[in-house]
This record gives C-alpha cells, structure tokens and sequence, in this order.
C-alpha cells in the first residue's frame, strides 16, 4: 500500500501549482493520499522566512488547528490566502478520492480480496465525513496588516 502526502502553500506556491500538485497526486495512483495547507513551525526556516515576509495572519497557536485538530494554515502568500489554502485542500481531498478511476480501482481491489473490502470500507466510512462536509475550519478572525497600508483589517475562515 502506498500512500501520499501533499503539502501546499509553500512560500513560492501559486494556484497553479497548487492545481499541478493535485494532478501529480492522481497520476502518481496512491492507494490513498493527505492534502495539507503548509503549516510553518517555530523554529524552522519556513516559520523564520514565512515571519519575515509578514505571511503569518494568526499568532494565536490555537487557531492553528481545527476543532477536529486538522491543520487550519494561518499563511497568507501575495496571492494565496490561508483560507484559499484550506479550501484547496477540501477540494483536493474531493477530487482524488472521487474521481471515477480511483473508485473503480477501489472497487476493483474491493472485488479480489475480502480483508481488503473491509480496510476499504472502514477507510471511506472515516473519510466521508471529510468529504463531504469539508475539514470545517473554524471562522478565526484574525488582525493581519495589509501590505503597503498602515491599517489593520480582519480576516476570517470561511
């Protein structure tokens, strides 16, 4: 069994790449797969230059999960918000596990081995919920300054 991790919101990501990560993730066929906005740690070089170039919009350490503790990313890129992040994520999350071919092939693997039906169907039962209604990260406001502007404005999740 294989299994994939896909991490967007590098400090360089643009939605276009965010749309090629989630093409690599198809096309590379994983048994199953994570999408995960980026979350920068303190303490590492993504926090310190992420923190430098002012992409940090929450610095409540709380915020940064969800209630469910999923990662609710709290990096705005110049044209990425965390918020966008996340979304992607769910939608990612989507895409890859519905999509005909994958069903197929679960379907598939379903059929030939028994203990694999069961792992599938416990697998989708877990992941169902996710699909359908999303991580739900929370509605966090957030202070963030608005580049080149000396006001400060609130941000939400949606």
């Amino acid at each position: 069994m294989v299994h994939g991790c896909f991490m967007v919101g590098n400090l360089n990501e643009t939605p276009a790449s965010m749309e090629k990560t989630l093409s690599f993730a198809k096309k590379l066929q994983p048994d199953t797969a994570q999408f995960f906005p980026i979350m920068v740690y303190p303490g590492t070089t993504a926090y310190d230059e992420a923190k430098k170039r002012n992409y940090i919009q929450i610095e409540d350490w709380g915020a940064w999960l969800t209630k469910d503790g999923l990662h609710n990313s709290v990096v705005t890129l110049p044209n990425i918000t965390h918020e966008q992040l996340v979304s992607f994520c769910d939608r990612a999350r989507r895409s890859f596990y519905l999509s005909p071919a994958y069903l197929f092939y679960k379907l598939k693997q379903s059929l030939k081995d028994r203990r694999e039906l069961q792992r599938n169907v416990k697998g989708f039962i877990t992941l169902s919920k996710y699909l359908l209604r999303g991580s739900q990260h929370e509605k966090t406001a957030a202070l963030r300054q608005e580049p080149g502007r000396d006001r400060i404005t609130p941000v939400t999740s949606p």
